[in-house]
């Protein structure tokens, strides 16, 4: 605590500037933030499965349905979790599900 992690991704992330020296990102880096509250996005009746399918529609991310359980799967949800409602997730699935989520974003 206190010793600039923070401070380390804003000033990766083009948010901050240096006092000193300067900050050189390569050039292909691809910056995604998570915190504490990116799973309150989610909507609890939907499925993981149908959260994805939403979130990325078929006319911006052509994914089949075997390929989004697949990615699913990636991120530990087997078959009943891909389908079960959000809301019936634990804490640490829905956290999974924003990674899930946040991974896909840096690819379209």
């Amino acid at each position: 605590n206190g010793c600039g992690k923070s401070t380390l991704v804003n000033l990766m992330a083009g948010d901050l500037e240096p006092t000193e020296g300067t900050v050189k990102p390569h050039a292909h880096l691809r910056l995604g933030r998570y915190h504490q509250h990116s799973a309150d996005v989610l909507e609890d009746d939907l499925s993981p499965l149908a959260f994805m399918r939403k979130t990325f529609p078929p006319e911006k991310v052509k994914r089949s349905e075997e390929v989004w359980r697949s990615y699913l799967a990636q991120f530990g949800f087997n078959t009943d979790q891909q389908t079960a409602p959000i809301g019936l997730l634990s804490g640490g699935q829905r956290s999974r599900l924003a990674f899930a989520i946040l991974a896909m974003s840096q690819c379209t």
